[in-house]
């Protein structure tokens, strides 16, 4: 409660009226970090965590949406696009659009307009 509590005043106090939680179907099944790792991961209660920071946020009239994961390191917020497959490398790459790959390395990513983002 304390958590939750603190993302969404963290929220407001930025003025912030909607908050964005990626959220994925069973991915905690294929995480490989090692038998202790694991254990100690799977063991976190994430859903829980979702569920409070939306109930919290409500109260506050904060709006919260939870989005798949997929795709976000391919595509780009500042241009406006959704993370999904048709704003994807292998999608941009066939629809003949450049630059292909704007994910430079990890926290790095190019604009369509050139621009270097922090990730």
């Amino acid at each position: 409660h304390k958590a939750s509590k603190r993302i969404v005043d963290y929220a407001l106090s930025c003025g912030a009226n909607t908050i964005v939680i990626g959220n994925n179907k069973s991915w905690k099944r294929s995480s490989d970090m090692g038998r202790k790792n694991n254990q100690n991961f799977i063991g976190i209660p994430h859903k829980v965590m979702i569920d409070m920071i939306q109930y919290k946020a409500n109260l506050a009239g904060i709006s919260v949406i939870r989005t798949n994961e997929s795709y976000t390191s391919q595509t780009s917020a500042v241009d406006h696009e959704k993370p999904c497959w048709e704003n994807g490398n292998q999608s941009r790459k066939r629809q003949g659009k450049t630059p292909i790959n704007r994910r430079i390395h990890r926290g790095l990513f190019q604009s369509n307009n050139g621009r270097l983002v922090n990730a």
